[in-house]
């Protein structure tokens, strides 16, 4: 699907941790960084015809996710 809007996965960093949000631990396997050509295109996976099924793996193998926006002219990177 990513593919599908020309989007890329930047990076992927394996974490053993948690993060508290709201006062609540959140087990942490892995992030990733995706980049999007713009906000459209990250909408437009919504229409796609590939939606139900990849929404029902990622139902499947992910239980807790964030999403946060960054600017596309400084998009985050993992420094070594």
């Amino acid at each position: 699907m990513i593919d599908g809007v020309r989007g890329k996965i930047l990076w992927t960093l394996q974490v053993q941790g948690q993060i508290m949000i709201n006062g609540h631990l959140e087990p942490l396997d892995e992030i990733l960084a995706y980049w999007y050509p713009s906000s459209r295109a990250f909408l437009d996976m919504i229409s796609s015809p590939d939606r139900e099924e990849n929404f029902a793996i990622r139902e499947a193998l992910i239980d807790f996710a964030v999403i946060h926006r960054c600017s596309g002219t400084n998009p985050p990177v993992l420094n070594d």
